[in-house]
């Protein structure tokens, strides 16, 4: 089975646009899934009640950044967030999740690095390192889903030329 999984919290220009068209959109062989918070989201994996190995493809889709995927922070705030090990180590218990699942994080920049130096990962390795699985994170500002088959990078906010390559490839560590 393959899931896109779309954060109906997050609330910038961007995310609200791609909201309202995935409301709408035929995702063939993708089965729609919403949520508000992380556990929410393992919460609603569990409940599709897949059987062992039978999760191929999930894409999670939100705002995001080289330290974050909204709710996937490395320094929660509160308990509706968590960190990016819990939440890899908590995605791994999830029925049907196994080391093959391909797990794509759908925000801007989540495959790249922290511009802090006291941080030397990012979101995506972390998730990699804790699931045992392949993730795949954004090299820069996503538009589109991967599930749509329509998602470009750019470097920046306002750049018109999409990156070569969209995603980068995370292998746990």
């Amino acid at each position: 089975m393959r899931v896109i999984a779309v954060d109906s919290f997050a609330a910038g220009p961007v995310m609200a646009a791609l909201q309202a068209k995935l409301k709408t959109a035929a995702l063939p062989g993708w089965k729609l899934i919403w949520f508000d918070t992380p556990s929410q989201l393992l919460e609603r994996l569990d409940d599709l009640r897949l059987t062992p190995g039978a999760l191929a493809e999930i894409e999670i889709v939100s705002e995001g950044g080289p330290l974050k995927l909204d709710g996937i922070l490395f320094m929660p705030a509160d308990r509706r967030e968590m960190s990016p090990a819990d939440f890899g180590n908590r995605l791994k218990g999830v029925a049907g999740f196994h080391p093959a699942t391909e797990v794509y994080l759908s925000g801007c920049r989540t495959g790249r690095k922290s511009p802090r130096r006291s941080l030397d990962s990012c979101i995506a390795q972390t998730v990699a390192n804790a699931s045992g699985g392949a993730v795949r994170g954004a090299r820069g500002y996503i538009r589109g889903t991967h599930a749509q088959g329509n998602e470009q990078c750019f470097a920046d906010e306002d750049a018109t030329e999409p990156l070569e390559e969209c995603w980068k490839n995370f292998a746990p560590k």
